[in-house]
């Protein structure tokens, strides 16, 4: 079975309640992630946010950008919590070369899981 029912789910609006959903052309118009001219991530929201060390944290940034906050609340939150980041740059410096080394457990999770689904369906 190429593609397998088990792989879908249903779509939850509950779930993207505090955040907002934008779709591919806004994404692109918007050019959050790629220019428009050549596709790179030059000039882009998230070449200028990106300080990510791991590949997880990359993921987690792509998401923030495609889905942003809409209550004010949770804005005001993430604002605080970059403030008390920018603060601590000495703190943040020891925790982003620690971070170099974690690995990416997602990654090996799901990998696992694909894994794991292939060899049960053979």
């Amino acid at each position: 079975d190429l593609v397998s029912m088990s792989n879908f789910h249903e779509y939850q609006a509950e779930a993207f309640r505090s955040s907002m959903m934008l779709d591919g052309k806004a994404v692109t118009n918007l050019e959050l992630l790629e220019n428009v001219d050549n596709g790179s991530p030059t000039g882009t929201l998230l070449k200028l946010l990106d300080y990510c060390v791991t590949p997880f944290g990359k993921r987690l940034l792509r998401k923030w950008i495609c889905h942003p906050l809409r209550i004010v609340s949770e804005i005001e939150d993430r604002l605080n919590a970059i403030d008390d980041l920018r603060e601590m740059p000495t703190l943040v410096g020891e925790v982003r070369d620690r971070l170099k080394s974690v690995v990416d457990i997602e990654r090996a999770l799901s990998r696992i899981h694909a894994n794991a689904r292939s060899t049960s369906t053979a």
